[in-house]
């Protein structure tokens, strides 16, 4: 179930109103047979740190007090609690269970999206710097964040004008000329280029971004999927 969890995690955990992942739809994405009087039960996307949503599943076996005194079900969809019995002030008969979640796998998600937020950003200032270096002047008034001389005219292995937030992968597909295309410019990789939500990472080297003295910067961001952005700067080095 978790490795199907981990494939489909922004789909699942949603807490769009127009997530309608069930539980039997985990049992069939990790092709659990299901036997034995085995049943499941998947709790609402609950909140935790850093802006995430996870979700808990049970995995539970019948006991013999279920007709009288079931596993209150509703609690654990709301809270994420199992209780094993709706009434725990009645006879409640022995059950095998396991409650499982997603949170680790949202937070190794955050994580990773982190790591490639700050790789690009220290290849765009990997590439400031050398650009200022090969200037004879080492002008350091110059935004190379940005086309080096003014205007949205870049010339070769200038940037481009970003000056809304757009989706590195868009430059790559195409619509952009090779010699000053962001993500082949400053060198980054098909993962760098995504969230690993699987989102687009955005850049912008106006919105946010300091271009008017050094120094300068631009803005990399990934969008969460649960609203928001995780975004990270990229600092003229002088």
């Amino acid at each position: 179930i978790l490795s199907f969890y981990g494939r489909n995690l922004a789909q699942i955990d949603s807490v769009s109103v127009g997530n309608t992942t069930t539980v039997n739809d985990l049992l069939a994405g990790g092709n659990v047979n299901v036997r034995y009087g085995l049943q499941a039960a998947l709790s609402k996307p609950l909140a935790a740190e850093s802006g995430l949503y996870y979700r808990r599943v049970v995995l539970y076996m019948p006991s013999e007090t279920d007709g009288d005194n079931p596993p209150n079900i509703a609690a654990f969809v709301n809270s994420g609690d199992f209780q094993s019995c709706t009434d725990m002030s009645k006879s409640c008969g022995t059950r095998t269970y396991v409650v499982f979640d997603s949170l680790t796998l949202e937070k190794a998600a955050l994580a990773e999206t982190k790591r490639r937020l700050e790789q690009v950003a220290y290849k765009a200032q990997a590439y400031f710097k050398a650009r200022m270096l090969l200037d004879p002047e080492h002008n350091v008034s110059v935004d190379y964040f940005r086309p080096a001389y003014g205007g949205c005219s870049p010339g070769l292995n200038d940037l481009q004008c970003l000056d809304t937030y757009t989706p590195l992968a868009l430059m790559s597909a195409g619509n952009w000329a090779t010699q000053t295309n962001l993500p082949s410019t400053i060198g980054l990789t098909n993962d760098e280029l995504i969230s690993a939500w699987g989102d687009p990472i955005q850049a912008s080297n106006l919105a946010d971004s300091e271009t008017g003295s050094p120094p300068f910067t631009m803005v990399f961001r990934a969008p969460s999927p649960f609203g928001g952005f995780y975004s990270v700067t990229a600092v003229q080095q002088i």
